[in-house]
Formats: structure tokens, sequence, C-alpha cells
């Protein structure tokens, strides 16, 4: 009986405690709980992002999965040996890998680094590809946009992890830069007689990239899916809609049909094959059927839908 009432006693004592110092603080710390850092762990255990606003194109915000976004600058150390063993640290550096390849690799923006390519590596585009690896960058030479734009910058943002794929890397590439050389090729020339370098601004649409890498430790570049105009009717752009060196193009006056199944941009691409290639008056579309690396499985070409 004396351990019965004993209970009773120390239970009334700590509710009695609980009732009056502890209530009063539970507002306190509800608050602090909710506003401290960028995400919390509700019950599941699984961590709720809440995404912030970047501004700056020199620091992309990353979202990384089970970690408030961050950014990153190209200056970041590029430690590989703990991707093993961190999930979250793997993802940071295959974003930061994807920025870079962006702004100083890729062969668009930049002058082309070959050796961040995969062998098997493809490139492909609403109605471009699936260009192999000597293929793309025989068609990146063809234009060389980044001499024609010496200031060209891809303005990526928003570098995200794909969550069904942890070797992809998504993002969004709103390209600036003005004018100040001929583009190279003979659409280049073409585009030279409608509109003379004049520094013109060139403003792209809003596009969806991804970047497909091979492993966490190698980061070679395996498949390049670009130029997806998430809004064509955006303001202030001069792309007419369009995206990649379509919208490059149309700037210049020379608006080319994009959409995926026209009838004409077919037929142009089907003559343009026969002229295409090293040296050839267009740049390649669609790379041979028996050059593209097994891996790649969908069986569309160019414009095909």
């Amino acid at each position: 009986m004396r351990r019965i009432q004993h209970r009773l006693y120390h239970q009334q004592n700590v509710f009695r405690r609980f009732s009056t110092a502890k209530i009063i603080h539970l507002p306190v710390a509800a608050l602090a709980f909710l506003g401290h850092g960028d995400c919390f762990v509700p019950l599941s255990g699984r961590p709720i992002i809440h995404q912030r606003r970047h501004t700056s194109t020199n620091s992309p915000s990353v979202v990384v999965e089970g970690r408030s976004p961050t950014s990153f600058t190209m200056t970041q150390t590029d430690d590989r040996d703990d991707c093993d063993d961190d999930p979250q640290q793997r993802s940071l550096l295959l974003c930061q890998a994807a920025e870079r390849f962006m702004n100083s690799q890729g062969g668009y923006f930049s002058p082309i680094d070959t050796t961040i390519l995969a062998d098997d590596f493809v490139f492909r585009g609403p109605v471009i590809g699936p260009l192999v690896k000597t293929d793309y960058i025989e068609v990146l030479d063809y234009f060389r946009v980044y001499e024609a734009f010496p200031d060209v910058a891809p303005n990526c943002f928003g570098f995200v992890v794909d969550q069904s794929d942890p070797l992809k890397v998504r993002f969004f590439v709103r390209a600036t830069g003005t004018y100040q050389n001929p583009l190279r090729g003979f659409l280049g020339m073409a585009a030279a007689k409608v509109a003379p370098p004049d520094g013109r601004d060139y403003r792209g649409s809003t596009e969806a990239w991804s970047i497909l890498f091979d492993d966490e430790h190698t980061m070679l570049v395996r498949c390049l899916i670009a130029g997806y105009v998430v809004d064509r009717f955006e303001d202030a752009t001069t792309t007419g809609g369009r995206g990649l060196t379509f919208g490059i193009l149309s700037t210049l006056g020379i608006p080319l049909p994009t959409a995926p199944g026209s009838l004409a941009l077919r037929l142009n691409q089907w003559v343009a094959g026969w002229s295409s290639g090293k040296g050839g008056l267009f740049p390649r579309s669609v790379s041979d059927v028996d050059a593209v690396p097994r891996w790649w499985t969908d069986s569309r070409r160019g414009a095909d839908i």
C-alpha cells in the first residue's frame, strides 16, 4: 500500500511541475524548433526541405535529398573520397560537376573539353539527336556559339539530383549574350547576311537540361539532354520560344521550325542529312543508327514523335 501511495504522490508532483514551469516553455520551444535552420524532421524521420530563392548566378541553388538547399562555387573542394560513405556529399559533388561542365567544359558556352565526355556519350534535344560523341563535337564546332557571343553565359540555376536516378542532375538554363561575331558554318554566314554582328542582346528562353554521369568517381558525362523550353510565352526573350541554337538563329532573324513531328522540319532534316558531316553545309541532326550506343534504346530520331 505504501508503495502505491508513494507512486501516486510522485506522479502528482511530476504533473504539477510539468503543468506549471514546463507548459510555459512549450510555445517558446515550438517557435525555436520551427525557426531553426531550413528543414526539420517530422515523425516519419524524413527531412522536409524548405527551398529559398537564390538570385546569384555565381552560386546556383542546389537541392540535395535530405538536406536544405545550399549553394556552391567553382572553388569549392572536390572531395570524392567521401562519396561512398555520404550520399549527400555525392549529390553535392555531382551538382558541382554539372555546373563546371556547363560553365567551362561543355562546348556550347565555352570551348569543349573532350576528355569530360564518356566514350558512349549521347546528346539529345527536342528535335536533334541522338548524337554520339564525335558528331556532338562536330556540331558544336560547326557553330562555335561561344565565339559569336563572347560573353555568352548559361546562367544555370535549380540544380537537383533526380530522385529516380542518383547519377542524373537536372537544372535550368536561361542563357544571355551579345552578338559580336558571325556564327560559323553555312547557317552562320546566312545569319550574318540577314543580321551582321551588331552587339544585339540574346536572351534565351528558360530551358530544362539534365546531365547523366557514368559514376560518382570519374564523373564523365554519359548523356546530355538539353534545350527543352519550359515556357515559350516567357516575356523579355529574343528566341520566339525556341531553345538552343534555334533560339540564337531566331534572335538573328532566322526562325526555323522546331516543333517535334513537324513535316517541314523532318523534311529539312532529311535534306540536310545529304550534306551534313565534316565540312558540310548543315550540321548533323542525328548520328548513324549503328553508331549509337546500345544503352540508348529510344528509336525516335531527330524530329520524330
